[in-house]
């Protein structure tokens, strides 16, 4: 039983112990913090973790983490660790624009632009 279940009226010796909801977010934000310092230092530029209200660049490659997959973009100045889409794989090396609505990012393809990154 996962932690999302647990809320289920059952049995106590049916339940597992989940830890609470802010250690869970304070560990994903630590993951997803190292990660962004990794891929900093691999690529030379401060990799950004928040999501802005909209996004541009190049759709580098999938990271996976604990918590999730996210994307890498690549932006003129930074670099960005945005939540991933399946559908983001056809455009690898390609520029989009994404624009943040409620909790997801809504992606579209800017046409001619991207900088023939290969997929990683």
């Amino acid at each position: 039983m996962n932690c999302e279940q647990a809320n289920r009226p059952r049995g106590v010796a049916d339940q597992e112990p989940c830890p609470p909801r802010k250690a869970l977010e304070r560990m994903a934000a630590l993951e997803l913090s190292a990660k962004a310092k990794e891929l900093s230092g691999e690529l030379g530029l401060h990799v950004l973790t928040h999501v802005p209200n909209r996004v541009a660049g190049v759709y580098a490659r999938r990271i996976d983490l604990a918590q999730g997959r996210m994307a890498l973009i690549i932006a003129d100045r930074h670099k960005l660790l945005v939540p991933w889409r399946p559908a983001l794989e056809h455009f690898a090396g390609k520029g989009l624009k994404g624009a943040l609505r409620r909790q997801t990012l809504s992606w579209k393809l800017e046409r001619g632009i991207g900088i023939g990154l290969p997929p990683m």
